[in-house]
């Protein structure tokens, strides 16, 4: 396929204050998504438990890959542009890889703590050593620090992944002002914009709390002027697709949530349009 142009080059920092929000998931469906309309991407994981690499069957399911074979090795203060990439789903893209987390990166949370760039360390390498990728995608753990705060200072964007919970309504206000606070603490310049929130893995028809909130949270956060995307509908076929470490599109294709992501992709081409 013929690489499409960009204006742009967008690092999306995909977050959420909690685990098992389906994350993960989002990031590689963009990824795959992306990397099918002919945008080269690059997922990076920065979460010490490590679920991509089944989520994408970059690596082996049973066991951990070496410390110089994830972000661990990004870290490091000998690397010299090395990236550890790992390509996936080769038979079908060709323009889609993941630099992948897991276990090693306990000991990098450490060095980042004591380190004199500490939150900006993974921002300077990929300034200092650009990766050639359209869209970086970072994919966060379920907590906000410090992985959080190392993604944030990279990301010239940012995606907020929510389960429409009573607790996730109330406190998307406090996670906004989290964002801010950080990147005025931060010193961020150019500032990363909050491109919007998606709620995920919601059953409207089964779930009436799903129906509540999903009509609230769009207003709450208008008011705040955040955007809210549709949201992403619950679907065991994503829990199928993932424990095999493939996207939904090529599982099942036939699936009516692959047009939940149509929106956000839409919104990412867009960005990258622009000057």
């Amino acid at each position: 396929m013929k690489k499409k142009a960009v204006k742009r080059k967008i690092r999306l920092d995909v977050k959420s204050n909690a685990g098992g929000t389906g994350k993960t998931t989002l990031v590689t469906h963009l990824a795959y998504i992306l990397g099918k309309k002919g945008y080269s991407v690059t997922v990076i994981e920065l979460d010490p438990l490590g679920s991509l690499k089944i989520f994408t069957g970059a690596f082996s399911k049973t066991e951990d890959p070496p410390p110089e074979k994830t972000l661990a090795s990004v870290f490091r203060d000998d690397f010299k542009g090395n990236y550890p990439l790992f390509p996936i789903w080769e038979n079908k893209i060709h323009n889609v890889n993941v630099i992948l987390g897991g276990a090693p990166l306990e000991e990098s949370i450490h060095k980042i703590y004591s380190h004199s760039r500490k939150y900006y360390l993974l921002h300077d390498r990929l300034e200092d050593y650009p990766l050639e990728s359209d869209i970086i995608i970072l994919d966060n753990p379920g907590g906000l620090e410090p992985m959080g705060l190392v993604a944030l200072a990279a990301a010239t964007d940012i995606l907020v992944v929510m389960q429409l919970e009573y607790k996730a309504l109330y406190g998307s206000a406090g996670l906004i002002n989290w964002f801010y606070d950080k990147i005025n603490e931060l010193r961020l310049r150019p500032e990363p914009k909050i491109l919007g929130f998606v709620p995920s893995q919601v059953n409207i028809k089964k779930v009436a709390a799903h129906r509540n909130i999903g009509e609230e949270i769009p207003n709450q956060l208008q008011e705040l002027g955040i955007s809210c995307f549709p949201p992403i509908r619950e679907s065991n076929q994503f829990i199928n697709a993932s424990g095999v470490g493939l996207p939904i599109h090529l599982f099942a294709p036939a699936c009516e949530a692959i047009k939940d992501f149509d929106p956000i992709v839409a919104k990412i081409i867009e960005l990258m349009s622009q000057d």
